[in-house]
């Protein structure tokens, strides 16, 4: 037997420093394992995570194809059929899988035409066949849940029917006023 062949139970320098290195190899070898276990976990959460989504996503192309289905036979005029099928090809583009950015907000000029002290946009009596439609539709895809996509199209219907009033106030303005009759 050499000098350090002695048995397990050796009390020698080398054999106490070769017991601590193989705890330390042991202790590494159980951090490691702690560490793939955590990984593993964030890995299963981020796919239950992805289920999740492709589930609500799935659950909205559901209810959009529900209110394309509900648009074209609704009682609106044509120019509501018309905003109806503007508004559904927004909620699928914000569906897609490359869905674009939205366009940045823009500021819109105060309307001109009032009504008793307020905006005629403002006044629901005082609004076109269109902007109800639009407002028609803003009240459907609100119906549908909560979901930052339909948030985005919500906006996107609210821009619509503002430019809608612009129009609308721009072309009251545009038009003369009808003669007064005179009176007795």
């Amino acid at each position: 037997m050499g000098p350090h062949d002695h048995g397990t139970r050796c009390g020698c320098a080398d054999s106490q420093n070769l017991a601590a290195r193989l705890f330390e190899m042991q202790r590494a070898a159980m951090d490691l394992a702690a560490s793939l276990s955590r990984a593993e976990d964030e890995r299963d959460a981020a796919r239950a995570d992805l289920r999740r989504e492709r589930a609500e996503t799935a659950r909205l192309r559901e209810a959009l194809v529900a209110i394309e289905r509900d648009a074209f036979h609704s009682p609106h005029c044509e120019v509501g059929r018309c905003i109806d099928r503007c508004s559904l090809r927004l909620a699928r583009a914000a569906l897609s899988p490359a869905a674009e950015p939205a366009p940045p907000m823009t500021v819109r000029a105060k309307s001109r035409i009032d009504i008793e002290g307020f905006p005629r946009r403002n006044r629901l009596d005082h609004n076109t066949p269109a902007e109800m439609a639009i407002r028609a539709a803003v009240d459907a895809v609100e119906k549908v849940g909560a979901h930052p996509l339909l948030t985005e199209i919500v906006m996107n219907l609210d821009r619509a029917r503002e430019k809608l009033a612009d129009y609308v106030d721009a072309t009251l303005l545009a038009e003369p006023a009808p003669p007064k009759e005179p009176t007795p």
